[in-house]
């Protein structure tokens, strides 16, 4: 692909995060961390000084000090149905912690699903995932939201069956299978965790608490190591295929990176005063994330979280969409011909009829500008092309991360033919 990609699509770490502040249209998210003993012995081999980092946060399911991927971390494709209809769930688990991706096959719209809130929690000995519900318009803000639904179920020997649960009570049944083909992919997931005090052997010290997940490529498919460069290229913008690295060396050099800047501060801070300041526990989080892989087409989305001091953290996701066949970063080209005034013609459209926006009202009663063009972070269902924004870019951050999707229908004349036909679109 011959285009770099906004920042808010790299998610770069931030080579000092002590003055990051939220940029007007893109933000930038740290990523990046591993474990003490191979941070300190990589950094040993690479004759660089290591970094003292004291393991003493630890995550809800804790797997602090060596990397979890033997821990029960996979990637599953599943196929099956929900109330018999035709779904594909890309399902990933990090320790003991399930989540993923759906969607409905004569539908393609994705649903996310996240392990369950405490009000929505496990049922017994069951798996329970609850459907995410963004809440972005003027409407929405401050009303009582009802739960979301919910599935409820086990995973045995690569299969799932149960209940999915709507907020209105309605039950249905769920059975899913893995399922893979000529045209889908195998992957992996590893994770790492750490802490880091500002003050090393302060235990009333602030501290920088960090996490990381991410899906590699798993099995003998010849993209197998161009996919790794380009998810290398994720965790660290700056990496060049050339570096042959591995993920733990990758990860320790954005990890030595990070926690030098971290410390940093401590020249300028008193230790006793810093006890104090709770703006200097900071929480650097990472993940990426299948949401489409069938027809030799692969789309990830990529979340950074960051909290650096202020009143609240920032946050981004970033979309990549691959043709696994080809090797290459699909171009939005690759998958519509309309030009920008048509595109921002239909993301407004779109925009006003998601927010509840009458034709007489404008754009701006709710973004910056009473305007709405498309930008480069999209990504493609089965039914929609959609575009994503990221908190800050188009609006305030109340209204978080926006996406506006344009169905194929409205698209048509205008589909990339290469991509229609292996999409199976009329």
């Amino acid at each position: 692909m011959d285009f770099n990609p906004l920042p808010i699509s790299i998610l770069v770490i931030l080579s000092k995060f002590l003055f990051m502040r939220m940029i007007h249209y893109w933000l930038l998210l740290v990523t990046g961390f591993i474990l003490l003993n191979s941070c300190n012995n990589n950094a040993k081999k690479n004759d660089e000084a290591p970094v003292e980092v004291d393991t003493i946060i630890k995550v809800a399911d804790p797997v602090v000090n060596i990397p979890i991927s033997d821990s029960g971390n996979f990637y599953k494709r599943m196929v099956g149905t929900v109330a018999g209809n035709a779904v594909v769930l890309n399902l990933q688990r990090v320790s003991h912690q399930f989540s993923g991706m759906y969607y409905y096959t004569n539908i393609g719209a994705y649903i996310e699903l996240s392990p369950a809130s405490a009000t929505n929690k496990n049922i017994g000995d069951s798996i329970v995932l609850e459907e995410y519900i963004p809440v972005q318009y003027e409407e929405d803000m401050g009303k009582e939201q009802p739960l979301p639904a919910k599935w409820v179920f086990k995973y045995i020997g690569d299969a799932i069956e149960g209940k999915w649960i709507g907020s209105n009570g309605n039950v249905a049944n769920i059975s899913l299978r893995e399922q893979y083909d000529l045209t889908s992919y195998t992957f992996n997931v590893l994770s790492y965790s750490d802490s880091a005090r500002l003050f090393p052997g302060n235990k009333n010290s602030p501290q920088a608490t960090i996490r990381e997940d991410f899906v590699i490529p798993a099995g003998n498919y010849s993209a197998g190591t161009w996919l790794n460069t380009e998810i290398m290229k994720m965790l660290e913008g700056s990496y060049k295929s050339t570096q042959a690295l591995s993920y733990d060396s990758l990860i320790n050099r954005i990890h030595l990176s990070y926690i030098n800047d971290y410390r940093s501060q401590a020249k300028d801070i008193n230790e006793k005063e810093a006890e104090t300041m709770a703006y200097l526990n900071y929480d650097l989080q990472q993940n990426i994330k299948i949401c489409w892989n069938d027809k030799s087409y692969l789309v990830l989305k990529h979340f950074g979280y960051s909290y650096a001091g202020g009143a609240h953290g920032n946050y981004g996701e970033s979309f990549y969409c691959y043709n696994v066949a080809e090797k290459k970063r699909m171009r939005l080209s690759d998958i519509t011909s309309a030009d920008t005034l048509l595109l921002q013609k239909l993301l407004e459209k779109n925009f006003r009829i998601r927010a509840g926006l009458k034709p007489d009202e404008k754009l701006n009663s709710i973004l910056f500008e009473n305007f709405l063009k498309p930008n480069k972070n999209f990504y493609f269902s089965g039914s929609e092309i959609t575009f994503s924004y990221t908190p800050y870019e188009i609006a305030a951050y109340v209204y978080g991360q926006i996406d506006i999707a344009i169905p194929y229908t409205d698209l048509k004349g205008y589909l990339n033919p290469i991509f229609q036909k292996r999409m199976g679109l009329p």
